[in-house]
């Protein structure tokens, strides 16, 4: 398949949109990252998004840390039911 057929077949797409073909590895890396941690993080894409390589890495540090305080926040609620369960199994165990 020649390189004419291919820029028609992916006309509006993604990677035709950040033109792919020629970027350097480094650059693919940075640009899957931002979007595979934009959809992890159920943020989405929305109207603004970043268009340098700097403001994408900044973004995913900004997604890595809010997901890390959203599972420490999950853990400690999870924690406090389980106490209160063990809490409800003690009360039981006493009558």
């Amino acid at each position: 398949m020649s390189k004419y057929e291919l820029d028609h077949i992916n006309s509006g797409t993604f990677i035709s949109h950040y033109d792919f073909y020629h970027k350097e590895d480094h650059v693919k890396f940075i640009t899957m990252l931002y979007y595979t941690m934009t959809t992890l993080a159920t943020i989405g894409f929305g109207d603004y998004h970043p268009k340098a390589d700097e403001e994408r890495m900044f973004s995913v540090i900004i997604f890595f840390v809010g997901v890390s305080i959203t599972l420490y926040l999950m853990d400690c609620f999870i924690q406090i039911i389980m106490k209160f369960q063990q809490l409800y199994v003690d009360f039981d165990e006493g009558d």
